[in-house]
């Protein structure tokens, strides 16, 4: 497995890392505080137990798929990292070429995705 990151595992962790996991937790609050002013103006009649519970499935709903994302960014530029170093240009190119997609940078913290799939165009075109 490639000491680079983007990784699975890399991105995994960052997915539940407390900044994220705090944009979670504000979309349910915020989420769970609309539910409960609609139930207090009884445009929609339960329980504010309930909006907390709405809140929380927001919560981890939002969670889950920032983290599902995160990983999936980070297995796919670690896959290709990896064609990369093993000389495999053209599926490294296939894997790491969703790093110059717009708001990718993100995935790519370091940059490592971006060196590689650089040298593997280079390695691919002589």
């Amino acid at each position: 497995m490639s000491e680079y990151k983007p990784s699975f595992t890399s991105e995994f962790k960052r997915g539940l890392n407390l900044y994220n996991l705090s944009v979670g937790f504000l979309a349910g609050l915020i989420i769970a505080a609309l539910f409960f002013g609609l139930s207090k103006s009884q445009i929609l009649e339960f329980p504010p137990l309930v909006a907390l519970w709405v809140g929380g499935g927001i919560f981890l709903l939002t969670t889950l798929f920032h983290t599902v994302v995160h990983s999936y960014f980070g297995w796919r530029f670690q896959k290709g990292i990896q064609a990369s170093l093993k000389g495999e240009h053209e599926d490294a190119i296939k894997w790491l070429s969703a790093v110059e997609w717009k708001g990718m940078d993100h995935y790519d913290e370091e940059g490592n995705a971006r060196r590689f799939l650089h040298k593997s165009r280079e390695s691919s075109v002589t």
